[in-house]
């Protein structure tokens, strides 16, 4: 951001008189406003202490602005604080401060660099096309109104869009839909629309996207699980087709990584292709054909064939330390109840190192029934597990156990089982999570029939 504002020359000449002054000193955050000050004669100290000294950072909200007849007569733009939980997300926020932003707008005729040190402003409405905060140089989110975000996506399917723009785009809505600043259909508007751009990390939004839409709504029916099932299907498998999970030593590693992202992905969801190549490949190794399975496909593969009692076998009897550890990860994919009890049975055991116990249960919290056992497991051997592992070590823990849970049901749950205990040493782990726990339960609460409304609409409910 501050490179951006003051430009490549100047941003390197006040670093480069701010260590030369301060060689083998001890500075603070001043003495490097001050050194990029002389430099550019801009107020530098003054622009940044609302970014250090407050929390939060900014989040710039896109309406269009009408008049009485209804036709548009500018843009507006009006910024707030940001916070992850959504709570001082008002528009007549007194305690809001005001940032001073620089950014980058794009459109059809060009880029007007905009320097903003107010609360809100209008500017001239562009015809076509037009981006906020183009190529990402300002430090803030952008919300845009349902229409404005539209013709943004558009634009972006059409190949308007730089990389950087489409991937910030992908994470400013996420995060904006989990406050509650935009809604869910509008993040899977963005999936759809993606789609038709051929990059890694384009794809790599899609997939984390809708992976969090399907943990935020897993407790909210089979037929609303199903159904996402299905959308991440459609999305991801003609493309983990497209390119296929064959590994060579001539891929490069963004091409590796592509494939088994779209093979995961795909395969998690069900597609059959997939999931029979998987089993295949799997059958190869256990019948003693240890170079059968790529090593970066491994832990993908190993996901998918986490149901199959094998995993473990695999898992004890592998002479390849890599490839026991990621079979103890996946076996955290059980499919179902019963089996998800088998694998927490495994814990505070001979058969699994108590430093282990992490890496069993931390993939634990994607599916619901594992997500409700190992909460389950949890209460129950809490003091066992505080006696036998290290502070470090609970820590981590009771992260994993508690990252899968968000309904009200749960999070009273939680509070109440911890309320009598002494939590002296995972205080504040704890408090962490349960404020991702409220943030979880508010989105889904908050967009479930936005959601519903939006999957009968495409066909899936």
């Amino acid at each position: 951001m501050v490179l951006d504002n003051l430009g490549e020359d100047k941003f390197f000449q006040g670093l480069k008189l701010y260590l030369r002054r301060h060689q083998y000193q001890c500075t603070e955050s001043d003495d490097l406003w001050r050194a990029w000050e002389e430099v550019t004669g801009e107020p530098v100290a003054t622009n940044m202490r609302v970014w250090t000294k407050e929390p939060g950072f900014p989040v710039l909200k896109v309406p269009e602005q009408s008049d009485e007849s209804g036709k548009v007569t500018g843009i507006h733009l009006l910024q707030q604080r940001f916070l992850a939980s959504g709570t001082k997300n008002q528009d007549n926020d007194p305690s809001s401060p005001i940032y001073p932003l620089r950014f980058a707008f794009r459109s059809d005729t060009g880029v007007e660099i905009i320097d903003m040190n107010c609360r809100e402003m209008v500017i001239a409405p562009p015809k076509g096309f037009f981006k906020v905060n183009a190529d990402r140089g300002g430090f803030f989110r952008t919300s845009y109104s349902p229409e404005l975000l539209e013709r943004v996506l558009e634009g972006a399917s059409k190949g308007n869009l730089s990389l950087r723009d489409c991937v910030g785009l992908s994470c400013d809505l996420k995060a904006l839909v989990a406050a509650g600043l935009n809604k869910t259909s509008e993040l899977l508007d963005l999936n759809l629309k993606f789609r038709k751009i051929d990059s890694f990390y384009v794809w790599e939004m899609i997939d984390r996207n809708l992976r969090s839409i399907q943990s935020v709504y897993k407790f909210h029916g089979p037929e609303l699980n199903e159904a996402l099932r299905k959308l991440t299907l459609d999305v991801l498998s003609p493309k983990a087709q497209e390119f296929g999970w064959s590994i060579s030593e001539n891929d490069e590693e963004v091409l590796v990584t592509f494939k088994t992202s779209m093979f995961s992905g795909a395969g998690l969801a069900g597609d059959e292709k997939i999931v029979s190549a998987a089993k295949e490949l799997f059958a190869k190794r256990m019948a003693g054909d240890e170079s059968v399975i790529p090593g970066s496909l491994r832990w993908e593969l190993f996901g998918i064939v986490a149901a199959h009692e094998g995993l473990r076998k695999l898992w004890e009897t592998s002479s390849n330390e890599d490839e026991q550890y990621l079979a103890l990860e996946c076996l955290g994919r059980a499919p179902n109840g019963e089996l998800m009890k088998w694998v927490l049975e495994l814990l505070l055991t001979e058969t699994v190192k108590n430093h282990d116990m992490f890496y069993l249960t931390w993939l634990a919290g994607s599916t619901t029934h594992a997500a409700i056992e190992l909460w389950e497991w949890t209460k129950k051997n809490w003091s066992r597990v505080e006696k036998a592992v290290p502070v470090d070590i609970l820590s981590l823990f009771l992260g994993t156990a508690l990252d899968g849970l968000h309904s009200e049901e749960q999070i009273q749950d939680v509070r109440t089982f911890f309320a009598t205990r002494n939590t002296e040493n995972c205080q504040m782990i704890l408090d962490q999570k349960l404020e991702a726990m409220e943030n979880r339960r508010s989105w889904a609460e908050r967009d479930v029939s936005d959601v519903r409304s939006w999957l009968e609409a495409h066909g899936y409910l």
